[in-house]
């Protein structure tokens, strides 16, 4: 909204100072024109630019609204903080800032969510830089961590444990422990899973438990008490390992997480089993299955308990909770990870001499073992597609940036020149208004001179008048003549003339005032003239003198014509037509 008045007042400032009417001079009168048309194409063309700025504002907020919330989400709801970040359009053309971070983050949902991340190693490396360089030291951690998360998915396993130790040392410049505990333990994961170095796993993974405990994370807590049971078991340390896995059962226990119970109790299990404590394996095999869990983790319980039994030749068990696998499996639609189940029924078929059916669970194993290949295959397949996909939109998606570009730069052009030629326009247009006032102004002091001679010519004639009315009657007589010689100089025109001049330089003082009148047909003629001398100024006297009738008549005529115009009866002729202008 803001943006909208700015554009508004940028409009007005371009029209008000221009000239909304064009003046022109014909015959002495003023014309106006309207305003001309290149002035208004460049000022819709302005408000125009500004709509669509105000437009790309509006986006941009959302954008950034968009990365705030995901960011709240990213922990808890990483598919919902993906969605959202991947509806954002056209992030390269967010600020630097807000750019980076969106990276940051969509790499970091991308990752918890288990997408494809192998290919945003350079512009992670670009953000960790970033941050880096502007001092945020939390970002920059969070950064280098997520390049060694891709550096694991790329199978770069050393280079992954340089990114981790990096990680870690920006990471110590913060109090992030959430981001410490997440760092110590990966590199534990990496150490046990990829280098193969347990005694470092531990150490890392007892690292992170402390930070966990700091901020009470429990699943992550629980997860790092279990990698770590596994590495203890491992390193022939199955006291330390049931100690771990135990405690890390407790926790689960105590924030009532299911699936964790199961987990962990099949990890107990395990335990149990290495160390050659058969009773306390099938045990704790039993209780991860009494647990009420989904159908695939009730699956993995049933083929845990079948594979303990498998090991101490117990084929008929092995072949029930085999069976009750395939049963859950089946139920959880999980059909591809059915084939260890096969493999350990067809073993143990042959041990029981049912070749045939050993046979048949052997086929069935290669069969699903083959689909599954298949399945990973196409799945990457469709991910080097989506990649081939995201590409080409991102070429599309530049290929439609430079259009626009190009399409600004020609419009700003365009404006540039249009605005040029108005400001021409303008100037011209100031300098012909001046041109037009001065010709306006010298017309309007003709019309005042010729106003204000008629004026002294009206004064004249009433003194001669007045100097008329002096005499005697029988002087009058005798002067009559001299009288109508001055009034034909006065007016420059023959006695009987006289009258119309008179008339007309009284209606031209009353601008045309007598001529309405007139044109009413109200009065008769000589109501007419008696109501024009008035307005001139002669009184009862004056007007008898100039009409030649008696004094006695004028009075009469004057009630006559008030009644006539409604004017009051001691009302002042000449004043009433004067405020009545229009009449």
């Amino acid at each position: 909204m803001l943006i909208n008045v700015a554009g508004f007042k940028i409009l007005y400032y371009f029209c008000e100072d221009v000239p909304t009417d064009n003046y022109s001079c014909e015959n002495g009168k003023i014309i106006q024109q309207p305003m001309t048309i290149i002035i208004r194409y460049v000022s819709f063309s302005v408000l125009l630019l500004l709509l669509c700025a105000c437009g790309r504002h509006a986006e941009r907020r959302w954008a950034h609204e968009a990365i705030a919330t995901a960011e709240t989400l990213m922990e808890q709801q990483p598919d919902s903080a993906l969605h959202l970040l991947q509806s954002i359009e056209q992030p390269e053309r967010l600020d630097k800032h807000s750019h980076m971070h969106y990276w940051l983050l969509l790499t970091r949902a991308k990752d918890k969510t288990d997408a494809d991340i192998t290919n945003e190693l350079a512009i992670i490396q670009e953000v960790a830089a970033y941050f880096l360089g502007k001092r945020n030291f939390e970002k920059a951690a969070l950064a280098a961590f997520c390049c060694a998360r891709i550096l694991v998915e790329q199978q770069e396993k050393q280079r992954a444990l340089t990114a981790y130790l990096e990680a870690e040392t920006i990471a110590d410049k913060t109090g992030n422990s959430l981001l410490k505990g997440m760092i110590q333990h990966n590199i534990g994961v990496l150490y046990y899973d990829g280098l193969e170095n347990y005694e470092e796993a531990i150490s890392r993974l007892k690292k992170a438990i402390g930070y966990y405990q700091q901020i009470t994370d429990s699943k992550r807590e629980i997860a790092a008490c279990e990698i770590l049971g596994t590495c203890f078991l491992l390193t022939q340390q199955p006291d330390s390992a049931l100690f771990y896995q135990k405690r890390a059962l407790d926790v689960a226990m105590t924030i009532h997480d299911a699936i964790s119970q199961s987990i962990i109790l099949r990890s107990i299990s395990a335990s149990y089993h290495v160390s050659g404590n058969i009773a306390a394996a099938k045990e704790y095999g039993l209780q991860a299955i009494r647990i009420e869990t989904p159908a695939a983790e009730q699956m993995r319980a049933f083929l845990n308990l079948a594979d303990l039994y498998h090991t101490i030749n117990s084929n008929d068990s092995l072949i029930y909770y085999a069976e009750k696998s395939i049963e859950a499996a089946e139920l959880s639609g999980t059909e591809t990870i059915q084939a260890p189940i096969y493999e350990l029924l067809s073993r143990a078929e042959k041990k029981n001499g049912n070749f045939k059916k050993a046979l048949h669970y052997q086929e069935i194993y290669v069969a699903q073992a083959i689909d599954f290949y298949k399945k990973r295959a196409q799945e990457s397949l469709s991910g080097i597609q989506e990649k081939y996909q995201l590409e080409k939109i991102k070429n599309e998606h530049q290929t439609l940036l430079i259009h626009r570009l190009w399409i600004i730069v020609l419009s700003v052009t365009a404006i540039v020149v249009l605005l040029a030629v108005a400001l021409l326009l303008y100037r011209w247009n100031i300098r012909h208004r001046g041109q037009l006032f001065a010709e306006k102004e010298k017309a309007e002091n003709l019309l005042n001179e010729r106003k204000r001679l008629r004026a002294e010519r009206l004064e004249r004639y009433l003194k001669t008048l007045l100097l008329e009315q002096k005499f005697k009657e029988g002087d009058k007589e005798k002067y009559t003549a001299l009288f109508d010689k001055i009034k034909q100089i006065i007016f420059d025109v023959p006695k009987e003339l006289v009258w119309e001049k008179l008339f007309a330089a009284t209606d031209e003082l009353f601008n045309s005032t007598l001529t309405q009148l007139q044109n009413k047909n109200i009065l008769d003629d000589t109501e007419f003239k008696i109501c024009s001398l008035a307005c001139a100024g002669l009184d009862n006297t004056g007007i008898a003198t100039v009409l030649k009738l008696q004094i006695s008549t004028v009075k009469n005529r004057k009630v006559a014509i008030r009644k006539k115009l409604e004017i009051p009866p001691k009302g002042d002729i000449g004043e009433f037509l004067f405020n009545k202008i229009s009449y």
